[in-house]
Parts: C-alpha cells; structure tokens; sequence
C-alpha cells in the first residue's frame, strides 16, 4: 500500500519508542508489509492509503460446515451456537 504524508516525516511507535517508517522526500511511503499495514491502521488512523494504488487482495472466507447436517457459516461462534442448539449432547 502506498501512503502520503509530509515530507521526511517520521512515523514513531511510542509504546516501543521505535521508528517505524520515515516518509521519503516527495511524501511518500509505500509497503507490503502485512503486519505493517495493520499496525498503520489500529495506531495511525490520520494516515490513508493513496486511493486507486492500493492492491487489494481478496479475503479469503472460510466456510465452516456442520458435521451432523448442512448448516455452513464462516463464524466459528455462530457454528459452536448451531451444534449447542441442534445437537445437544445426550446426557446419560
């Protein structure tokens, strides 16, 4: 993804007291880095990615199937909820 801001500017991660990234001369910063990204948008939520460069990759949704009939979510919790309520345990 690539993002702009000021120029030679330095971004910090203050809980580590680390630089993370600096901005080159023309305002630009440009990564792949996965864990970079995500780090970007839960502690630096000012910086945007340039619109129309960015590569999106398709989330991949995993499809979770019920073992005892046809039920299919993606949500691990809304599966555990169906076995609860449709497949009760016998008790002995």
């Amino acid at each position: 993804m690539k993002y702009k801001y000021q120029a030679n500017c330095y971004i910090i991660d203050y809980e580590r007291d680390k630089t993370m990234f600096k901005f080159d001369e023309n305002g630009e910063f440009e990564t792949e880095d996965l864990k970079l990204i995500d780090w970007i948008k839960k502690n630096k939520g000012f910086l945007k990615p340039i619109a129309g460069e960015a590569k999106q990759e398709p989330a991949g949704v995993k499809l979770l199937h019920c073992k005892k009939c046809d039920f299919s979510t993606d949500n691990n919790g809304i599966l555990m909820a169906h076995y609860r309520t449709e497949h009760p345990k016998k008790k002995e």
